[in-house]
């Protein structure tokens, strides 16, 4: 399970991919552990369940791992 915000997100037309600014995201994974991300911009694509985020990427792993990166995907 996750789940996507952003201040932002626009999507065009029928293609299901939307942009986003300032997403956030927060995954569970199956040991029960959670993973948060953010970035500057980000770009989800419904179809293919894929999240490319851009720009000050931060991920936070709930036992204290933290990583910093222009982006990731």
């Amino acid at each position: 399970p996750y789940t996507v915000t952003a201040q932002e997100g626009v999507q065009l037309g029928a293609e299901e991919v939307l942009d986003l600014d300032q997403p956030t995201a927060v995954i569970l994974l199956s040991d029960g552990a959670w993973v948060y991300l953010r970035a500057d911009r980000g770009r989800y694509d419904r179809a293919a369940r894929r999240l490319d985020l851009r720009g000050a990427v931060t991920i936070y792993h709930d036992n204290g791992t933290m990583l910093r990166t222009d982006q990731a995907e």
